[in-house]
């Protein structure tokens, strides 16, 4: 393009650019695309229609699978009961005790069987079994010509009979039989036990599907096929798949052609109509995509205006994938950056603060907390009153988690390693409770709890004290003229929530907002370090801190921990 050409103005822009490529690539593939709907169509529909088969054929064989193989493990758990054995030859002593009748009547109650039946090995029936709750009795003495037991080979132990037409019972009816035997070694058959159902049970195991182009059949060794279809006609069915079942037996499946081409035929009419649709589409979406991209793109440089200036609350859209909405993700993952990196500047600096206030806690509090230890061991060596002496043991332990208090401190600006074990809450909130209840009682306090003995978290016991400690004196604070102090906890949504809740002063809604921030306290002469320090050893021991505070009502903290 010669450097002195110059396109019109209303083209010069960006977006314009855009719009008139998109015009260009938008319509002509939709033709290519309609010329080769029908090929990818009848492909997609030949995989389709595979998988469909598939998948009927492999849930319906494995059903009637598993229903054969079920039935053929209660034959041979029949066929080695020692009663069962009498009833097929009658020399045989009787049994210590006989519950053949229950254990059958047991195995019959199925809602798919007809019973269960004992024959001989002249092929005649000694013993029948109709199911309880089934109520299909059969009158073995009109039948017993019509059984198929007289087909049986010496050679087969087990296997499927049938189907025959049994008098009193509607329907094809099948025999699943198991061979009895005398001896342990299996050489002496003296009859065999026999499971009777219809037909239609096995039909009932291939499933219901809204699928009425795909239908599955069982073909019998005769040819014939359950339920019967037909093969011509105004509605041809056609065999496309078949699997072994046993002896014979088969499961095929069969596809309604006319109800399988209708799909292809209605997809088919409405392709024009889709075709023309589209176009118009397309040409909608591109003059919706050319005013929305061209006010995106004034909207960044907008932006852009405004973070030079300082405002880094400014915020693009960042919906959808395309490039402008990457660019303006970027865009405000950077604001965003802009805005933490000064936060955390900010931060830094009050944690060099608290810094320095540590160490100063350090040299000027542990020091003499060491020196007041020493002297009260000394007195409590000489001490001979037990009492004295088990008040002095209270104050060195004091002594000791107060100086563990100014080690965590330092841990607040440098973290030390959490111990965690499994502690009792109810043992926690009793030792803050102990040593408390003087100076609750001094401002007219009432100290109650409502702990369950056993819940459990895993934490470390004395930051967990030092945490509640300081949430007792807070609350000690906002309640000046007296009140009620109340420990709660429970477990709620698999974790244990513990409640510190005061009927003091309250706090309003911007202050709870800002009261966890190291150096912010809502007391005139409070340091601001307390709830802090309090907050972080909580998450350090991978539990949550909430403040709820309603002014002149009270407040409650909730700190929840995982449950053990």
């Amino acid at each position: 393009m010669p450097a002195s050409f110059r396109l019109p103005k209303p083209l010069a822009s960006f977006a314009a650019r855009i719009l008139i490529l998109l015009v260009g690539i938008g319509v002509f593939p939709l033709i290519g695309l309609g010329l080769m709907h029908d090929y990818y169509t009848k492909q997609m529909l030949a995989k389709l229609n595979e998988d469909r088969v598939k998948g009927r054929m492999d849930e319906a064989l494995q059903r009637i699978s598993l229903f054969i193989n079920e039935r053929f493990g209660e034959l041979e758990m029949l066929a080695d009961y020692p009663p069962l054995k009498v009833k097929l030859a009658p020399d045989l002593p009787p049994a210590a005790e006989d519950m053949t009748q229950a254990l059958i009547e047991y195995q019959a109650d199925q809602s798919a069987l007809y019973g269960i039946v004992l024959v001989d090995n002249g092929g005649h029936v000694a013993a029948g079994f109709p199911p309880r709750l089934g109520g299909h009795g059969v009158d073995w003495s009109a039948n017993e010509e019509r059984l198929p037991f007289g087909t049986l080979y010496q050679d087969r132990d087990r296997g499927i009979l049938g189907p025959v037409l049994l008098e009193g019972i509607q329907g094809q009816t099948l025999f699943l039989f198991q061979r009895v035997y005398l001896d342990p070694e299996r050489r002496l058959p003296i009859g065999i036990v026999s499971i009777h159902l219809p037909v239609e049970a096995l039909l009932g195991l291939m499933g219901e599907s809204s699928d009425e182009a795909l239908l599955p059949h069982l073909l019998s060794p005769g040819k014939k096929y359950y339920p019967e279809f037909s093969e011509g006609g105004a509605s041809p069915a056609k065999v496309v798949a078949s699997a072994p079942l046993l002896e014979g037996w088969e499961l095929v499946m069969t596809v309604d052609e006319n109800r399988l081409a209708a799909p292809i035929a209605q997809l088919r009419q409405t392709l024009a109509w889709m075709i023309g649709a589209t176009l118009i589409g397309i040409l909608a979406v591109i003059g919706v995509f050319y005013r929305s991209s061209a006010r995106r793109i004034r909207k960044l440089t907008e932006g852009a205006e405004a973070i030079a200036h300082g405002d880094l609350r400014w915020r693009l859209e960042d919906r959808g994938n395309d490039e402008l909405s990457a660019l303006s993700g970027a865009f405000n993952r950077m604001a965003e950056q802009l805005r933490t990196l000064i936060d955390s500047t900010v931060q830094s600096e009050k944690m060099a603060s608290l810094g320095k206030l540590a160490t100063t806690i350090a040299h000027e509090v542990r020091n003499p907390l060491a020196s007041i230890k020493t002297g009260v061991q000394v007195v409590e060596e000489n001490l001979k009153d037990e009492e004295q002496a088990k008040i002095l043991r209270n104050v060195i332990a004091e002594i000791d988690r107060l100086n563990r208090v100014a080690s965590d401190l330092l841990g607040f600006a440098r973290p030390v390693p959490t111990r965690s074990e499994n502690a009792a809450v109810h043992e926690i909130v009793e030792r803050v409770r102990n040593i408390v209840d003087r100076q609750a009682a001094k401002h007219d306090i009432r100290v109650s709890a409502e702990i369950d003995p056993g819940l459990t978290i895993r934490v470390d016991p004395n930051q967990m004290q030092q945490v509640l400690m300081n949430l007792v004196l807070n609350a000690i604070h906002a309640m000046p003229r007296g009140g009620e102090l109340t420990f709660r906890a429970h477990l709620h949504d698999h974790r244990i929530v513990i409640d510190v809740s005061d009927t003091g002063e309250g706090m309003a809604p911007d202050t709870i907002e800002r009261v966890m921030r190291p150096f912010v306290s809502s007391r005139h002469d409070g340091t601001g370090i307390g709830l802090s320090v309090s907050h972080q050893l909580v998450e350090r021991n991978q539990g949550r801190m909430e403040i709820r505070s309603t002014p002149r009502q009270g407040t409650t903290v909730s700190l929840s921990f995982p449950a053990t």
